[in-house]
């Protein structure tokens, strides 16, 4: 029994084994392959690397969802569309996205932002060289093929139909 202002022995507190930290399932394959990538100390989850193209440099986020097993890809275009041109932009991203294999364009009316989205599903194992290869692929393809056309329809200096008439007699201009 115990006096009134005594002490009580301290008990070791129980040890919980520790923690381990999060690490981004694409970031040793995009660091193989030679990728220089910024992780977000906050959100360790988002990685950040820079693709140059012919048409300059972007910025692709690379997000880990672990509740849905999947690594999402995107980048934010240099350019957004003004909003007599929202409409034949959208007509061009849909014309675009039946294109590509994968991945898609995305219109935002508030703002007129224009996003590139392109997923990986990971499945129970983290991804291979070759899968995050041709998502990051396919991605540089989809940033550097289409935005001549896609700055020409979303500032208004042309429409949809004319965009793609003039990209099928110059197919090499892209």
């Amino acid at each position: 029994m115990s006096r009134p202002g005594s002490r009580k022995s301290k008990t070791a507190p129980s040890t919980a084994p520790a923690k381990q930290a999060y690490v981004h399932p694409a970031l040793a394959v995009l660091q193989e392959g030679g990728c220089h990538i910024t992780q977000s100390l906050e959100k360790p989850t988002i990685l950040q690397l820079n693709r140059s193209t012919d048409h300059g440099n972007f910025s692709l986020f690379c997000i880990h969802d672990p509740d849905h097993a999947h690594i999402e890809l995107y980048s934010i275009y240099p350019i957004k569309a003004l909003p007599p041109a929202m409409l034949e932009t959208l007509r061009l991203l849909n014309h675009i996205n039946g294109c590509l294999p994968g991945g898609a364009y995305r219109l935002d009316f508030e703002d007129g932002e224009i996003i590139f989205h392109h997923c990986v599903h990971l499945g129970d194992t983290p991804p291979a060289y070759a899968v995050m290869r041709q998502a990051l692929d396919l991605t540089h393809f989809a940033l550097d093929s289409f935005l001549s056309l896609i700055t020409e329809v979303a500032l208004g200096r042309q429409t949809c139909a004319t965009a793609l008439a003039h990209q099928d007699k110059n197919p090499g201009d892209n």
